[in-house]
């Protein structure tokens, strides 16, 4: 099984990991305008096929205070994946310039 953390790296090229949950895959991140917040998508650890979503994720810029945005949508139809991606996942999330809301993508059912 492999992770995946979020990182941050300055103009002097210095690293710094954001992310350390063993229990989940962090990706598809987006920082506020203001630089003082970070939207991104995590899924829970698991083998595939996939039957726990990603879900979005809001945290401050140093990675504390995550708080579970979504909760993945359903499937109600039981439909098979869209490729390796699950019916329900949400990725891709950006923040408003004010940080008030969240757009992000979600693959839907095609019924």
């Amino acid at each position: 099984m492999f992770h995946n953390y979020l990182f941050k790296l300055d103009l002097n090229e210095n690293l710094e990991q954001v992310t350390s949950e063993e229990d989940y895959m962090d990706f598809d991140c987006s920082w506020s305008e203001d630089g003082i917040k970070i939207v991104f998508s995590r899924l829970p650890v698991q083998d595939y096929p996939w039957i726990i979503l990603s879900q979005i994720w809001l945290m401050d810029a140093d990675g504390i205070n995550q708080i579970r945005i979504t909760e993945g949508g359903s499937n109600r139809d039981n439909e098979e994946p869209h490729g390796l991606y699950p019916i329900g996942i949400d990725a891709d999330p950006d923040l408003s310039s004010d940080n008030k809301k969240i757009v992000f993508s979600r693959l839907k059912t095609g019924k």
